[in-house]
């Protein structure tokens, strides 16, 4: 990558942690997605009661849907990246995501810590 296509990406990444801590904040009380999140505790807290095992993928499913800042921020910057990035074929297409990912992680875990201190 040269310099542009580096600040692009590093931008990028920061922008979908941005997104993920949004979100994030946009589900605690009294914000817009507060019903939405109730709703996933409450989708959570039935399938742990029900001990059928086609109820156990809802308790996998509700982390990356909103209740995890981090899984939640995968699929932000899983989207994101490949919105941007569209070639599938390339062979460093899957090294350059992860980088993404990990990126994505590394700024929300920055910015979550510097906007609750």
């Amino acid at each position: 990558m040269n310099d542009m296509n580096d600040i692009h990406f590093y931008s990028l990444a920061f922008l979908s942690a941005c997104v993920s801590v949004f979100f994030n904040y946009t589900l605690t009380e009294k914000a817009i997605f507060r019903r939405y999140y109730l709703f996933l505790i409450y989708l959570r807290w039935r399938a742990t009661k029900c001990n059928k095992t086609m109820h156990k993928w809802v308790v996998y499913i509700t982390r990356p849907l909103g209740l995890c800042l981090y899984c939640n921020c995968t699929w932000v910057a899983l989207i994101i990246y490949t919105n941007k990035y569209e070639h599938f074929l390339n062979y460093d297409y899957f090294l350059n995501l992860s980088l993404f990912i990990g990126l994505s992680f590394v700024f929300t875990k920055y910015i979550y810590k510097t906007i609750e201190d």
